[in-house]
């Protein structure tokens, strides 16, 4: 009967291009600070976007309510084995074009994507290493791998809104906790400072959430492997 999610706007905008090219219809509930960008592409796609609540879980929660009311497919921006199947496959990726793979630097926010990342490689290649990158603004796993389970930060604030996220999942704690061999998190400014340096040296217009790899390369927060890429 279609399908609904929460999102900041990466996962609506997989879902909505998925559900068009399925005719099915789609529901994006999304921040109501969320990037106009992303708002207007996700329309774009074909959803019904309905901006609700000021953080990505307050979205899945309103997208888990309307699913319940009308009967419609929940479909979790990250703690869901299938979604986290389909992260997975930047991880073959990596493997089949990177030979000398030693270390992949992931952002994380609710874990889907470091999760489907890291069991990928390790299945196949265990040595190599898998950091995890979170902000500073909004960084649940330090507290989280103290406690023995997901634990949420009280107010999320980042310019990486890709992964403002409160708490990691059930399903992406306990992968992270088998398969992430670091944790390190990097502030704003050094964010926007990668952002900048991906524009000035790479020519690459890159959102915060898509830059904190390299923020934490760029301010010493994590190193490269001692050999290999």
């Amino acid at each position: 009967r279609g399908v609904v999610a929460g999102s900041a706007g990466n996962h609506g905008q997989a879902l909505a291009y998925a559900a068009r090219a399925r005719g099915i219809p789609c529901t994006v509930f999304m921040p109501i600070e969320a990037a106009v960008s992303k708002v207007d592409a996700v329309a774009a796609f074909g959803a019904t976007v309905r901006q609700e609540g000021t953080t990505v879980d307050d979205c899945v929660e309103s997208a888990r309510r309307l699913a319940e009311e009308e009967g419609l497919l929940f479909v979790h921006p990250f703690d869901d084995p299938e979604i986290v199947a389909g992260q997975a496959g930047v991880g073959l990726e990596l493997l089949e074009q990177v030979p000398d793979l030693a270390r992949v630097l992931v952002p994380v926010g609710g874990g889907g994507l470091v999760a489907g990342i890291a069991a990928a490689i390790k299945a196949s290649r265990p040595e190599v290493e898998v950091v995890g990158v979170q902000a500073v603004g909004c960084a649940s796993l330090k507290a989280s791998f103290e406690e023995g389970r997901p634990v949420a930060v009280a107010s999320p604030s980042t310019i990486a809104d890709g992964i403002a996220v409160k708490r990691p999942g059930q399903l992406t704690f306990a992968l992270m906790e088998r398969w992430v061999d670091e944790l390190v998190e990097v502030d704003d400014d050094e964010i926007a400072a990668a952002m900048v340096l991906l524009v000035e040296r790479a020519k690459l217009v890159t959102e915060g959430a898509g830059a904190v790899g390299v923020a934490a390369l760029n301010c010493g927060a994590a190193r490269p492997a001692a050999s290999g890429t």
